[in-house]
């Protein structure tokens, strides 16, 4: 039975350190909009997240006229999933395009650690961002929409931050591989307590 322990353990912990993925979702810390037609964005923007398997990031993706004229530019490093779904953004990483009824285009170029740092672009059928950071955490930016409309006067300008979040899949193995820890230290005390 110790040796299964064992096997438990270890093999939890190699695949949650194997499977290292980092996983930053925006928060929108101010938000502001001068125009008589302004739409509060924060629910969307709030929603966004970027997984990344190393310390630095680079994406550029573009699609024209997906799905009549799917002709992709695509290159990555390290950024494994993008969920920018509340904006129209679909970024299929499997076949390697960007997917929108028409123009859909991301650019992103990223650092991380506790909190993301760089810039990213898009460009969708209703909507394109533009969010940056200049040597801090702190991220500023703004969003057109269609729905809106969003002209200069009526265009949200926001601030806010990228933060790590914790993985579901690499706490749950953390915590298989601590059970199994567990185990080990509970069964010689029960061994001796019976002897």
């Amino acid at each position: 039975m110790r040796k299964i322990f064992v096997a438990i353990a270890t093999a939890a912990c190699m695949t949650a350190g194997a499977n290292a993925t980092t996983v930053y979702q925006f928060e929108v810390t101010d938000m502001g909009c001068s125009g008589p037609f302004c739409t509060d964005w924060s629910s969307a923007l709030n929603s966004l997240t970027i997984s990344m398997s190393g310390l630095t990031g680079e994406l550029h993706v573009r699609t024209a006229g997906w799905p009549l004229d799917p002709a992709t530019q695509y290159s990555n490093s390290n950024i494994s999933a993008v969920n920018f779904s509340a904006l129209d953004i679909f970024v299929n990483m499997v076949d390697k395009r960007c997917e929108s009824p028409w123009l859909c285009l991301m650019d992103a170029s990223l650092q991380g650690g506790d909190h993301l740092q760089g810039s990213i672009r898009t460009n969708s059928q209703f909507h394109d961002i533009f969010m940056s950071t200049s040597g801090t955490d702190l991220w500023s930016g703004y969003l057109n929409s269609d729905y809106g409309p969003t002209t200069p006067n009526n265009r949200p300008i926001y601030s806010g931050v990228w933060r790590a979040v914790s993985e579901p899949g690499a706490l749950a193995l953390l915590g298989l591989g601590l059970l199994g820890l567990m185990g080990l230290r509970r069964r010689p005390a029960a061994g001796a307590a019976s002897a």
